[in-house]
């Protein structure tokens, strides 16, 4: 069961290892304090931390303004890549938060 819940300020650290990754850092921005300030204090994007078993696994963030169609991104936890976890995650996503 992947379950989901808001980004916190504590979150930032755990993120920030995964893009040790080259791959993960290559496709998405580093979180800084900025990109935290924008996805949690914005109307303009939300993100979530999907959850299995207590273990942060994937993080997803939507971007979107009126009138536009909204923008998704999912980082999965580099040591899970491959293992066809994102699409359990977007799946659940879709099914849960990403109803709204």
């Amino acid at each position: 069961m992947i379950d989901f819940r808001p980004l916190i300020a504590s979150d930032l650290e755990t993120l920030r290892s995964w893009f040790a990754d080259a791959e993960l850092s290559r496709r998405l921005s580093y979180p800084t304090v900025e990109w935290f300030s924008y996805v949690t204090g914005t109307d303009a994007a939300r993100c979530w931390i999907a959850v299995r078993q207590s273990e942060a696994i994937a993080q997803l963030q939507v971007d979107h303004h009126p009138g536009e169609p909204a923008y998704l991104d999912i980082a999965i936890r580099p040591d899970l890549r491959g293992k066809g976890l994102g699409r359990a995650v977007l799946s659940a996503f879709l099914d849960g938060p990403g109803k709204a």
